[in-house]
């Protein structure tokens, strides 16, 4: 559990950093980002937690789903596990989020906006919390933090 706070914590440092044209969501541990470079979910997750990356690809189809509903050109919606360590396909370092976020450029500037528009009125589901996620916090007394491990798919 600890391990994976870590990656969540430096995910949300990483995606703070970003430029503001960037769009960001977060939807429990997930987080949306949506930019010129493309649109995606981002599950951060320790190594050897022995999960699937389920999540992520469900949320990813599940978000473009959404985004056909109110939009007239789509883009890909592309999902990533985030590791502190060594990746494979479907999973990327912490350190490499911002280059895999901001490399190329498949989505106009104008679309970045509508997304981010809908995002920010609630109009997508399941409903991504709009705005860069505040950080974890460990509560003193139950040692809990206040982020949510609960998927939503």
């Amino acid at each position: 559990m600890e391990r994976r706070s870590s990656v969540l914590d430096r995910l949300d440092h990483v995606l703070g950093s970003l430029p503001e044209d960037v769009g960001t969501a977060s939807h429990g541990r997930q987080r949306l980002v949506v930019s010129t470079g493309g649109v995606f979910v981002l599950d951060p997750m320790g190594p050897g937690a022995g999960t699937t990356p389920v999540e992520a690809s469900a949320l990813a189809v599940t978000t473009r789903d959404r985004l056909a509903e109110k939009l007239r050109w789509v883009p890909f919606v592309d999902w990533f596990v985030v590791t502190e360590g060594d990746s494979t396909s479907s999973q990327i370092p912490v350190d490499l989020v911002a280059n895999t976020i901001l490399e190329g450029h498949c989505v106009d500037e104008a679309t970045v906006r509508r997304i981010c528009a809908l995002l920010e009125f609630g109009e997508l589901s399941p409903p991504w919390e709009f705005g860069r996620a505040a950080p974890l916090v460990t509560d003193r007394i139950t040692g809990s933090r206040n982020g949510s491990d609960s998927p939503i798919v």
